[in-house]
């Protein structure tokens, strides 16, 4: 054997002979592994932190959700146009204006009988 062998072999028995280097290993490894149990679970709850803040930045931040009333405002001129459109369509020489979002229900009934009478 060489020195450097022998030098090793010595360095070896004394560490398995010695109990204080068995626990200093054993308190290494148990710190590491605590280390990282305690980096997995911080990972573990910084990801469903970070989806709700996301969540509730997008849902406080962002442009407002239109209301029930402003789309059946929207629903209300777009059948009104369609209704418009139609009526010049099948009535191309009547005189009568049709604007069924401004008009009354007393004017829509006069409308429709006017209409009926022209048929």
């Amino acid at each position: 054997m060489t020195a450097k062998t022998s030098s090793m072999m010595s360095e070896i028995d004394l560490r398995l002979a010695n109990s204080d280097w068995d626990r200093m290993i054993a308190g290494r490894v148990l710190s590491r592994r605590r280390t990282i149990l305690k980096k997995r679970i911080v990972a573990s709850l910084v990801l469903p932190a970070a989806a709700l803040v996301l969540i509730a930045v997008n849902l406080f931040l962002s442009p407002d959700v239109p209301t029930v009333a402003s789309r059946e405002k929207a629903l209300e001129t777009f059948v009104s146009t369609q209704v418009e459109g139609t009526h010049k369509e099948v009535f191309k020489g009547s005189p009568i204006s049709l604007n069924v979002a401004e008009s009354s229900h007393d004017d829509l009934d006069s409308f429709i009988l006017q209409t009926l009478a022209q048929r």
